[in-house]
């Protein structure tokens, strides 16, 4: 995530062909979905909830 954030100026997030945010690296970082899926602990019970809500 690191190297996409240091080099675009704009990102769209996916689930399962969703999307679920778009917008400056900044906000994708700050995006609670985001931070639950791609950035917290994938295996978590939270993660996982925010997976299943994210594609709903």
């Amino acid at each position: 995530m690191e190297a996409v954030f240091a080099h675009a100026d704009r990102v769209l997030v996916l689930v399962r062909g969703e999307i679920i945010a778009a917008g400056t690296p900044e906000a994708i970082r700050a995006d609670p979905r985001v931070k639950q899926v791609y950035l917290g602990e994938a295996g978590t019970e939270a993660a996982m909830r925010a997976r299943r809500k994210a594609v709903a």
